[in-house]
């Protein structure tokens, strides 16, 4: 036991220091606004609505209106927003303390996984081995250090699943009441909770199926149960924004991909953006591939061994359960859900890993090599992105000019990370990705982010010429550009105070 808790203190320490670099040095999200701002609304005016978001036109959303969003928000129960509301009231509001939250709920995923995999593998070593791996994950780390909602959901469901393995064999009443629990808060924190749902029913059904009775089904529908009858209070006040919201939301997340092709089609780029970007196609950038063929090599590996394939059935069955799931799940091939399903990638190369060190000494070399390998890379493209350091070195020096520039009188459209500079007031910041096109409203600054508006911009070149004919003449006839670095613009009304 001693060498498998060395690891597993290291798998904890090398998470704790790796989040907690990300947490200070990460770029602000559009995302992370807008769920701030609903936490904040929680907090101080009793009610659910993101105040900076405009119903009409945003830059989650693009060009698709969102009924009542700045009042209530409806696209999911708001679970983690209703936490991090008590979490603001306890330890005050930043953006360093909504982070943090995240990286407390990647401890709890983390042990989680540590348990899973001792019960699915039977083997210290192993399960240590996996932590280590998973502790050290880009994916892990960058949702463990995000402000959305996205570690607690994947907690939720991993603690389900060992608290389900813990329990199972002496108290199974108690098992599947706290595990069912666990996934429907999971699936309230956020849709894709679903996933867990799916593997939490692989396990039951593969290990317990001869033991379950009506009890054990009555028990594993009372949460569901407290949880409708929570959402039917939640949503009762305004029925018509709720379905309005919560539809184009489902849409959007399960909406077909045109073929089961398609699908899997998305699904690879899913992972091509996450592990190949265009960016990285150079020099040491492309080395990122050494993580996904690990992931592919670890799962052929087991695959192709007889012995290996009957001891890991079950995480196999897991495995190819949580990526399915994700692949139908989300349509919207988004890569920061891939944190539901990389901890049991890692699992199954852990796995892998563990076989070969009990082999010949020549196999136990190759295992050392590659799991050396793999921690490399996945620990050197954390600390590069530490390194760049885009918050102190690219998002406050512009944030710093926009202040310079602005009177009290001032407004700013801008995607909604602004929040965490210029406060939470609808009337001095609104998130509006069409300037003014359906709302009329024409801000004095606006603010230009790559990855949101820039990224709002093109999709409205392919697909709404419109929008993007009225987008070039606002910028370049109503507007005159102040700002540029590697990430932003600044654009200010022409007329402004300061302007020629």
């Amino acid at each position: 036991m001693f060498l498998p808790s060395r690891v597993l203190r290291l798998g904890i320490v090398l998470f704790f220091l790796l989040g907690a670099a990300r947490v200070y040095t990460k770029r602000p999200f559009a995302d992370e606004g807008w769920f701030a701002a609903s936490a904040m609304n929680i907090l101080q005016n009793h009610h659910t609505g993101i105040q900076v978001a405009d119903p009409l036109e945003n830059a989650v959303t693009a060009d698709q209106p969102v009924p009542g969003i700045d009042q209530h928000f409806y696209a999911w129960v708001p679970t983690h927003e209703a936490l991090m509301a008590g979490w603001y009231w306890l330890f005050g509001f930043s953006l360093f303390v909504m982070r943090a939250n995240a990286l407390l709920w990647g401890l709890v995923a983390l042990l989680s996984w540590w348990r899973v995999a001792r019960f699915l593998t039977g083997n210290d070593i192993c399960a240590a081995l996996a932590t280590l791996l998973i502790a050290s994950d880009y994916v892990f780390i960058d949702a463990a250090s995000d402000g959305r909602m996205d570690m607690m959901c994947m907690a939720l469901w991993a603690a389900a699943l060992a608290v389900y393995l813990e329990l199972r064999a002496s108290r199974l009443g108690t098992a599947i009441l706290l595990s069912q629990s666990l996934v429907v808060l999971s699936c309230l924190t956020h849709p894709i909770g679903a996933v867990g749902f799916l593997c939490l029913m692989v396990l039951t059904l593969n290990l317990d199926l001869k033991r379950l009775r009506p009890f054990h089904l009555g028990l594993a529908a009372l949460p569901y149960l407290a949880a409708a009858l929570a959402v039917a209070a939640y949503v009762q006040s305004d029925f018509g924004a709720f379905w309005a919201q919560f539809s184009m939301g489902i849409g959007r997340r399960v909406g077909s991909s045109g073929s089961f092709l398609g699908s899997l089609v998305g699904e690879v780029r899913r992972y091509i953006d996450a592990y190949f970007p265009p960016y990285a196609r150079q020099g040491v950038g492309a080395l990122r591939l050494v993580v996904p063929l690990a992931f592919v090599s670890g799962i052929l590996f087991v695959l192709t061994s007889a012995a290996l394939r009957r001891a890991t059935k079950l995480l196999v069955l897991l495995t190819a359960t949580a990526a399915i799931g994700l692949c139908v799940i989300d349509a919207g091939k988004l890569t920061y859900y891939l944190v539901d399903v990389t901890p049991l990638y890692c699992l199954v190369v852990a796995t892998s890993l563990a076989w070969c060190f009990t082999g010949r000494p020549t196999r136990r070399w190759m295992a050392l090599v590659v799991c050396a390998v793999f921690l490399v890379v996945q620990i050197s493209w954390i600390a590069g992105a530490v390194i760049r350091d885009p918050f102190h070195k690219s998002f406050l020096p512009m944030t710093d000019f926009l202040q310079k520039q602005l009177t009290p009188d001032s407004t700013v459209t801008a995607s909604a990370e602004l929040c965490f500079i210029f406060g939470f007031d609808p009337k001095r910041l609104r998130d509006d990705a069409l300037l003014g096109y359906a709302s009329g409203r024409h801000a004095s600054f606006i603010v230009i982010s790559q990855n949101v508006y820039g990224t709002a911009f093109e999709s409205y070149r392919k697909k709404r010429p419109e929008l993007a004919a009225y987008i070039d003449l606002t910028l370049g006839q109503r507007y005159e550009h102040l700002y540029q670095s590697d990430f932003y613009e600044i654009y200010r009304r022409r007329g402004e105070i300061g302007s020629p």
